[in-house]
């Protein structure tokens, strides 16, 4: 998957709409989690087949999902997080 492309897939994702303060919640946009990622993988890790822990559900879990992590675990204290992951990996065809 192209830099373009994976940011473009992730721009499209829904974001807490009101983050909660006291669980230190942020999102991470699309252009820095794609450059992150894309980055990481190409120059260092190959996560295509690999299991995927994501430790605060959000967008460098689905992009992971997106560059063939074989599963990707989303971990959250915030059951909002979760539902978010779930319908933006519902949204992008992917599992989480």
């Amino acid at each position: 998957m192209k830099l373009k492309q994976l940011e473009g897939l992730l721009g499209t994702l829904q974001q807490f709409s009101h983050p909660k303060i006291e669980l230190e919640q942020y999102p991470t946009g699309p252009h820095i989690a794609s450059r992150l990622l894309y980055t990481k993988i190409h120059m260092e890790i190959d996560i295509s087949g690999k299991i995927v822990a994501d430790f605060g559900c959000g967008t460098l879990g689905l992009a992971s999902a997106l560059l063939d992590a074989e599963q990707v675990i989303g971990i959250d204290i915030d059951p909002q997080s979760l539902e978010i992951a779930s319908e933006n990996a519902v949204d992008l065809e992917s599992e989480f």
